[in-house]
């Protein structure tokens, strides 16, 4: 069975999150590292996506937090978000040249604790697109946080391996990784692990996340790399 982690999900991990704090520097060059570590094991792996999220938590009003946002990416398109478990403004604008798309999302949950997420998203990869992150991550921490916010960094691609016990531990094995918790199904497998390759790290010691899936639909398999964990769908 297909599994999917979803926004409110993602968003509950990561308000619980309260790791070592890490810099857009450093959240960039984890990317980076990832990006070179699957071509490492598997030069014509298909890139899926990537995607760097930064996110803080403050207090106040919804409404006056998001029209401060909104003061300062003018240049962003805005939207409202209402459903049981949230309340939320979602900018976005978009890089046509790079195919990069870049998004706000101010929220409030029932604990009235707003929440301020800014990603970078994007489905190919070059040697542009790291320089143009760094730009695009510096900008954003300076007009929408107070504090040092969390950082997120995934990759998804699509490899020609078959989901088994030597595939797994050749990618363990190539970020230096020691599995903390996982769970496996016929079609999926999640490991949470620690790596001698990343700093951000959970207070349980968590600092990556690998995730294999297999469908009939596509041929090889499909792995998403999140460190400290996987912060969009799957």
């Amino acid at each position: 069975m297909l599994k999917k982690v979803v926004l409110p999900v993602i968003v509950g991990l990561m308000l619980l999150y309260v790791g070592n704090k890490t810099t857009e520097a450093l959240a960039t060059s984890d990317l980076e590292k990832i990006v070179d570590r699957v071509f490492e094991i598997n030069p014509d792996a298909d890139v899926l996506g990537w995607s760097i999220l930064a996110r803080s938590s403050t207090k106040g009003s919804l409404s006056v937090v998001t029209s401060e946002v909104k003061e300062r990416f003018t240049d962003y398109v805005w939207t409202e978000e209402n459903t049981s478990d949230y309340q939320a403004w979602t900018g976005s604008r978009v890089d046509e040249e790079l195919g990069v798309r870049s998004t706000i999302k101010v929220m409030s949950d029932e604990r009235n604790e707003i929440a301020i997420l800014y990603s970078i998203q994007g489905e190919k990869w070059s040697d542009g697109h790291a320089a143009y992150i760094r730009k695009q991550i510096k900008t954003g921490k300076k007009g929408l946080f107070k504090n040092e916010p969390d950082y997120f960094a995934c990759l998804k691609v699509r490899t020609g391996d078959t989901m088994d016990k030597v595939v797994y531990k050749n990618w363990m094995k190539l970020f230096d990784a020691t599995s903390v918790e996982s769970a496996v199904e016929s079609d999926f497998i999640s490991i949470s692990a620690n790596s001698k390759q990343f700093e951000n790290t959970l207070p349980n010691g968590v600092n990556l996340q690998l995730a294999f899936r297999e469908t009939q639909e596509e041929e090889g398999t499909t792995v998403t790399i999140g460190t400290p964990i996987i912060a969009f769908e799957y």
